[in-house]
């Protein structure tokens, strides 16, 4: 064969080789922009369950914390119990109270941290914690029945202080791995 056939074999294999690499790095190129998109749009959905579950979880304990003394006066008048749930700040802890139920349940679901996701069961879990509003109820019918107090309402006002701060560990902790990677 002459050099100039040699020459077009040459330079079509080497264009075919080119265009085939380049499609192949093309492709690569395409699917780690695609995979850190997806990475940053888990990220960012993460960052915006994080901050609905820990504000509702802040304001419900800040609205129950408002509410004790409230409970305690009520603890035996049955149609503020039945009427309560009505009212505006009933309304208002039950709609934190689901927002805290809806964003803890997807956020189980996306998060792959463990020390958040065990911050996240802990905050729900003091959340649902009954005995300090029980103690409370029977304290006030205790002095509505005129015996002395007990100390329920400052163990209710320390539970909500501690549901808050277990809501602001699972904010501390969702901080540090947004700095990083969650």
């Amino acid at each position: 064969m002459s050099e100039t056939v040699w020459v077009a074999l040459l330079t079509g294999a080497f264009t075919l080789t080119s265009g085939i690499v380049g499609v192949i790095l093309t492709h690569r190129y395409s699917r780690s922009q695609a995979e850190a998109a997806r990475r940053e749009d888990r990220r960012r959905d993460a960052r915006a369950l994080l901050a609905q579950f820990v504000e509702a979880g802040t304001q419900w304990a800040d609205a129950n914390w408002n509410m004790v003394p409230f409970f305690q006066k009520n603890a035996k008048d049955r149609t503020f119990w039945l009427e309560w749930p009505d009212t505006d700040s009933g309304k208002t802890i039950r709609e934190h109270s689901l927002a805290i139920t809806r964003t803890g349940g997807e956020l189980r679901l996306i998060v792959g941290d463990e020390e958040l996701l065990a911050r996240i069961a802990e905050a729900t879990a003091k959340m649902s914690e009954s005995e300090p509003m029980l103690a409370l109820i029977d304290d006030g019918k205790r002095i509505q029945a005129g015996k002395t107090p007990g100390d329920a309402l400052g163990d209710a006002w320390a539970h909500y202080r501690q549901v808050r701060e277990a809501f602001q560990a699972v904010e501390g902790r969702a901080a540090d791995l947004l700095r990083g990677a969650l």
